[in-house]
């Protein structure tokens, strides 16, 4: 997935401490650093040490995402990172995070691309949700005030339903 931002960057140090704070204090938070590991048979000696190269989670679940390096885009660390995100969330919450308010919304993870029309790694980041069994679920406008003038543009969403739920099975009660 992509960073889709919508809004102007924080340009000041408060703002973004402010914005930091507040995902690590929600109850509704959950991500994690992703590190490339030193490989000790072929690695670089200069960089003996993890290194950082992305997250993964959820910022407001049920919606979940990721962003990575682009130095290290189109490894597969975005589909293994997502896998296990997925089996750590549903292993560890199996009727879905019990701080998400609307019990409807514990029932599946979400995430959001950007418009494949406009953004060049939005068809990378929906071929990772499909293999990570993601499908396509619904449009979701957002403001965008970062282009000249403000406007509103159309992001596609995508659904995976948590063990035991589909949308077959969910029409059925």
């Amino acid at each position: 997935m992509e960073l889709i931002q919508t809004r102007q960057p924080q340009t000041h140090e408060y703002e973004a401490r402010e914005w930091i704070k507040a995902r690590l204090e929600s109850k509704c938070y959950l991500s994690f650093c992703i590190e490339e590991l030193y490989d000790t048979e072929n690695g670089d000696p200069k960089s003996e040490q993890p290194q950082v190269i992305g997250l993964c989670g959820g910022t407001i679940l049920p919606e979940i995402g990721y962003i990575f390096r682009p130095a290290v885009w189109g490894r597969g660390y975005a589909q293994e990172a997502l896998k296990g995100f997925i089996k750590f969330y549903w292993d560890t919450f199996p009727e879905g995070h019990p701080m998400i308010a609307n019990a409807e919304d514990r029932k599946y993870l979400m995430a959001v691309t950007g418009p494949p029309d406009e953004s060049p790694t939005a068809a990378a980041s929906i071929a990772v949700l499909k293999k990570c069994g993601f499908d396509y679920w619904k449009e979701q406008k957002e403001a965008d005030s970062l282009g000249p003038g403000e406007r509103d543009i159309m992001l596609p969403v995508w659904r995976r339903w948590g063990p035991g739920y589909s949308t077959e099975n969910l029409r059925d009660k």
